[in-house]
């Protein structure tokens, strides 16, 4: 029994082989699945999955900021990253965001913002609502098709 009372002993003298770390991204694959994570404790951890929730796929960019569970190294994982230029978020939203400054912002006041240079819909898609509301320029570079009343400056310009 005293030998498995050491064994237990040594194991938790060796907190190097597993935990929680901060480190920094040193390199990222090209498919934003696997980083290599500079640790500040015992050097760099290579291979490290990013662990993220169902449905959102994201990745870092090298140098910043990763947090790194280390397991025995055996499934290591990068679970997040601290980025010091990330938007402020008031409490309850939620903001979608990218180096380029592109963000998709749920405002907690059943508004939604999207910011970006260009936007791309790459499938056909159908707005069903009572009404829409556009302040600014529309252009347009193919055809539209009306069923319905179509006004403009609150005069009727065509019926079908």
């Amino acid at each position: 029994r005293r030998k498995d009372f050491a064994a237990l002993l040594r194991n938790i003298e060796r907190p190097a082989e597993r935990g929680l770390y901060m480190g920094i991204a040193s390199s990222i694959d090209k498919d934003g699945k696997l980083v290599n994570g500079q640790n500040f404790n015992d050097g760099e951890v290579r291979d490290l999955s990013f662990a993220l929730p169902y449905g959102i796929s994201s990745s870092g960019i090298d140098g910043i900021r990763i947090q790194i569970i280390k397991n025995n190294n055996q499934n290591n994982v990068a679970v997040g990253v601290i980025d010091k230029n990330k938007p402020p978020v008031k409490s309850g939203c939620i903001i979608i965001y990218d180096k380029s400054g592109s963000l998709i912002s749920l405002n907690g006041d059943g508004s939604i913002t999207i910011k970006a240079k260009t936007i791309n819909i790459q499938q056909d898609i159908d707005i069903n609502a009572q009404n829409i509301n556009i302040n600014g320029n529309i252009g347009i570079n193919g055809s539209i098709s009306i069923i319905g009343d179509a006004t403009l400056n609150g005069r009727q310009i065509a019926t079908l």
